[in-house]
C-alpha cells in the first residue's frame, strides 16, 4: 500500500510518463499536471487518491508541486526532455494494482489523441475553475486584451462579473 502523497504522486506520474513514452507522444510536466489533474477530478472526492493528490489553483491552472518534483526527477535523465529518450521508467507500478480504476481513466484520455494537448486545459478551466469569473478571463477576455495594459484588462474583467458598469 503506497502510504504518503510523494510515493502517489511520483508512481502515478512516472505511470503517466510511461503511457506518453510507449505511444511516442511528446510530454512535460504541464501535461502532466493537468492530466492527473482530470483524473483526479474524475476520481471524485470520496476517492482515496483525491486528497493525496495536492493541487492548488495557479496563474495556468491546478498545480501540484510534487508532481513538477517527481517529473524533474526523472526526466533530468533525458536526452530530449519532451520524449523522455533515455529515461528509464518501471514497467509495474504499485498504485495501478492498489488502484486499476487509473489505468482506464489515463488510457481513456490518451485514446482522445490531440485532446490532451489542444483542449484539456480549455475544459479544465471552464470546469473546475475556482471562480466562474476565471474561465470567460482566460479564454475571453484575456486573449482579446493581452496586448492592453493591466488596467483596461481589470477593468473589463470587473465590468465581465457585473461589478462596474463601463458604459
Amino acid at each position: 500500500m503506497i502510504s504518503n502523497e510523494k510515493q502517489t504522486v511520483t508512481q502515478l506520474t512516472q505511470y503517466i510518463a510511461s503511457l506518453f513514452k510507449e505511444n511516442d507522444m511528446l510530454i512535460n510536466d504541464i501535461t502532466v499536471q493537468k492530466m492527473i489533474y482530470q483524473i483526479k477530478m474524475d476520481l471524485g472526492n470520496k476517492h482515496p487518491l483525491y486528497d493525496k493528490l495536492p493541487y492548488y489553483w495557479y496563474y495556468y491552472g491546478p498545480y501540484c508541486e510534487l508532481i513538477t518534483e517527481s517529473f524533474n526527477d526523472f526526466a533530468k535523465s533525458s536526452k530530449d526532455l519532451f520524449s523522455l529518450q533515455g529515461v528509464k521508467l518501471n514497467t509495474e507500478y504499485e498504485i495501478i494494482d492498489e488502484f486499476p480504476e487509473l489505468m482506464d481513466l489515463s488510457e481513456n484520455l490518451l485514446d482522445k489523441g490531440n485532446y490532451i494537448y489542444n483542449d484539456l486545459t480549455e475544459d479544465i478551466y471552464k470546469n473546475y475553475a475556482p471562480l466562474d469569473v476565471i474561465y470567460p478571463f482566460k479564454y475571453g477576455i484575456f486573449n482579446q486584451t493581452q496586448n492592453d495594459n493591466l488596467m483596461i484588462s481589470g477593468m473589463i474583467l470587473l465590468s465581465y462579473s457585473g461589478n462596474v458598469n463601463l458604459n
